[in-house]
């Protein structure tokens, strides 16, 4: 008895050598989906059990397949002991629609800077006004990595919220953070009157 995928396939072969460029296209990528969804559970038992290099490389595969269950599956991995790992289910993440942006926001917590610095740069790919409060809760008391990573993504975001947080910024003693908040502050969009 054939699976479903198989039967799919089966359906889709003869396609390959259809009159039609369009079709042998659409049959193609069809076809290298239904491959891709089949490795879903080999790229998931590498997360479990692999080696390093193993799980960095499932990551990166599991993550351009966007299927719910490749999905799953990176974010399963945002816990792990291993920093690079963790690091690596971020950039994974990074090209994913809004439902990487709650696992994101947890990574937010995770006890490596550069784990946390990848998670805003992320989060700031989605330019999300709802996002404007946590970019604002990194400017204080934090690295100044991190902070200059989450005023640009308030430039980004464009919010006019953040006005008087950046304004303040600017007379901060480190220049990287002074010349980010300028970069945002010019990117902030403003009423059509000019006032808030």
């Amino acid at each position: 008895m054939l699976t479903v995928q198989q039967e799919i396939a089966a359906a889709l072969a003869p396609l390959l050598n259809d009159e039609s460029e369009e079709v042998r296209k659409a049959a193609a990528l069809a076809l290298e989906r239904l491959e891709s969804l089949a490795a879903i559970e080999s790229l998931k038992e590498s997360l479990a059990r692999g080696n390093r290099l193993q799980k960095l490389r499932a990551l990166y595969a599991l993550g351009a397949l966007r299927d719910e269950r490749a999905m799953e599956a990176v974010v399963g991995v945002i816990k792990s002991e291993e920093v690079d790992v963790r690091a690596a289910a971020i950039r994974a993440m990074a090209s994913w629609d809004e439902r990487a942006i709650s696992p994101l926001l947890e990574a937010l917590d995770d006890p490596s800077l550069d784990v946390k610095v990848l998670a805003v740069e992320a989060l700031g790919r989605f330019r999300d006004r709802r996002l404007t409060e946590v970019m604002l809760s990194l400017l204080e008391g934090q690295e100044d990595e991190l902070r200059g990573k989450a005023i640009e993504v308030l430039g980004g975001i464009g919010d006019i919220r953040a006005k008087d947080f950046l304004v303040t910024l600017l007379r901060d003693q480190n220049p990287s953070i002074r010349a980010r908040a300028a970069r945002a502050l010019g990117e902030l969009e403003l009423p059509p009157s000019g006032n808030p």
